[in-house]
């Protein structure tokens, strides 16, 4: 599934993630965003809602992600303001105070720059060491 977020609530850097690769499918202003998505398809697979509206409750709630139905999930929605941050391909934890500066880097410097500021997981043949 993809859903879209905002990096902070004062800048305008939108991010559409895959939770599939853990990694993001567009980052770029919210004017750029809006021509990707009217190129890629329909707005939502699973609501039908516009553009318009998810990027409403993106900008108020730092995420497209909804609540399930039941309402009994109480966890922060992937992306939102509450949120701690996100698994970054499997190689580490992206936390949510550095959105921007991640993606600013991702975007003017490329992927290996900035995957530096990720807290890298620890795997296996680095535990045997």
């Amino acid at each position: 599934m993809r859903f879209i977020f905002k990096t902070d609530q004062s800048t305008d850097l939108y991010v559409e993630w895959s939770d599939v690769v853990d990694a993001p499918t567009f980052v770029g202003s919210r004017e750029d965003l809006l021509r990707y998505l009217e190129r890629t398809g329909p707005s939502s697979f699973i609501t039908r809602e516009p553009n318009a509206q998810r990027l409403m409750r993106v900008d108020e709630t730092g995420t497209s992600m909804l609540r399930a139905i039941n309402g009994k999930d109480r966890e922060p929605l992937d992306g939102s303001w509450d949120d701690t941050g996100l698994v970054y391909k499997q190689i580490g934890w992206l936390r949510r105070h550095q959105f921007t500066e991640f993606f600013t880097l991702f975007m003017n410097e490329g992927e290996t720059v900035a995957t530096q500021l990720l807290d890298h997981f620890i795997t296996d043949d680095e535990e045997s060491r």
